[in-house]
């Protein structure tokens, strides 16, 4: 079948199809979903351990395990994602663990996060720039007019944020296709959504928001509970030479980021399963096609 038959012959996406899809996907395969985060979620621990103690020590070092952060997200993303397309019978770990996909994988969630970021960055940058040549910051005068200037800076960065994430969704079917072995590439991902790029856009607005509430009420708990524990008599997060105390700090934190890296892993998979879902949908993956692209696995 050609790609212009397959463009006619497949169905369009589907929003509530796209987000209901998912939110199936990680709540009816629970267990293969907590299966394939198993070991991930391990290593996003460690990893997390090991950023308290090398934070603020170098910037190399903290730049290092950011981009470190990244590699067991990769490693569930290829494994769930597999499972959501191919069923169980893939495994909940990848196979090699650090092989070429890894790599690509790893390297499209850089260029997506690149993409996000950094126009963010220069508009953070332009703004607080732009008060200080103005002197709205100088010494000795008053704040309010470099606060007036950075006060559009939170509204234009989240718009700027939500602009960006719909170029982000049209080209994230790299993602499943990294997944199944199949080469797509961003501009092949771009065209594959052509006419449905807004829907997936949308579909994943949807499947956020409810995620962002769960975090705004769960954190506020959290950190409610973090603040109580250091308010406890005799706790001291100051060594006897001034240092922090990093092990106590841990320790009491420990709730909160158990709690932050489940809700990451469970925004992931949601995230995962929708592009996988969409991908599905637009590429044929699941019909005849897909007996065709398995026997080359």
């Amino acid at each position: 079948m050609s790609d212009q038959e397959t463009a006619v012959a497949l169905p369009g996406l589907g929003i509530a199809a796209t987000v209901s899809s998912a939110y199936r996907a990680v709540f009816g395969q629970f267990w293969p979903l907590c299966k394939a985060a198993a070991l991930p979620f391990f290593l996003s621990l460690v990893i997390g351990v090991l950023g308290v103690f090398v934070a603020d020590t170098h910037v190399v070092l903290d730049i290092g395990v950011q981009l470190l952060s990244l590699l067991p997200l990769v490693i569930f993303g290829i494994a769930w994602g597999r499972i959501v397309l191919v069923g169980p019978r893939s495994g909940a770990i990848p196979k090699p663990l650090f092989g070429r996909r890894t790599g690509v994988y790893f390297g499209y969630i850089l260029a997506h996060m690149l993409l996000i970021m950094l126009p963010i960055m220069g508009l953070v940058i332009a703004a607080v720039g732009t008060a200080f040549l103005t002197g709205g910051f100088a010494p000795g005068m008053e704040l309010e007019s470099g606060a007036t200037q950075v006060l559009w800076l939170l509204p234009a960065s989240f718009l700027l944020y939500l602009i960006l994430l719909y170029f982000s969704a049209r080209l994230a079917l790299v993602f499943p296709a990294v997944t199944l072995d199949q080469k797509l590439g961003l501009l092949g991902s771009w065209r594959l959504t052509r006419g449905s790029g807004f829907k997936l856009y949308i579909a994943m607005i949807l499947i956020v928001i409810p995620v962002i509430v769960s975090v705004m009420i769960g954190g506020a708990f959290l950190g409610g509970l973090v603040f109580t524990n250091l308010d406890q008599p005799g706790l001291s997060l100051i060594t006897a030479d001034g240092g922090l105390d990093l092990v106590t700090l841990a320790l009491i934190a420990a709730p909160a980021t158990i709690f932050s890296v489940v809700v990451q892993y469970v925004t992931f998979g949601l995230i995962v399963a929708a592009f996988a879902k969409a991908y599905a949908q637009l590429s044929g993956w699941g019909g005849p096609r897909q007996e065709v692209l398995e026997r080359f696995e």
